[in-house]
């Protein structure tokens, strides 16, 4: 499970709650959190202008700058972008 923050970060939980990662690094608040169809990667976006893209783990892999405060992510297809899939 995945929760967004005004607190500018998500966090990514187990099945009982305890906190697996904490996804840092948006400037402003988290607004929307989505996985990939195949629960490799994670997307968030932000009222920073920015969308981050992270494994499964938490770690991050891409960040896509340059948005008007996006207010939606969403992968496409079978896990999105395949340059993604490493």
């Amino acid at each position: 499970m995945a929760t967004a923050s005004e607190g500018n970060t998500a966090q990514l939980l187990d099945a009982s709650g305890q906190r697996i990662a904490l996804l840092t690094g948006h400037t402003g608040p988290v607004n929307r959190i989505a996985y990939s169809p195949d629960g490799a990667r994670i997307g968030t976006s932000s009222d920073d202008g920015t969308v981050r893209v992270w494994d499964a783990n938490g770690q991050p892999l891409i960040v896509l700058s340059g948005h008007t405060g996006p207010r939606a992510v969403q992968f496409g297809g079978r896990g999105g972008n395949p340059d993604l899939q490493r």
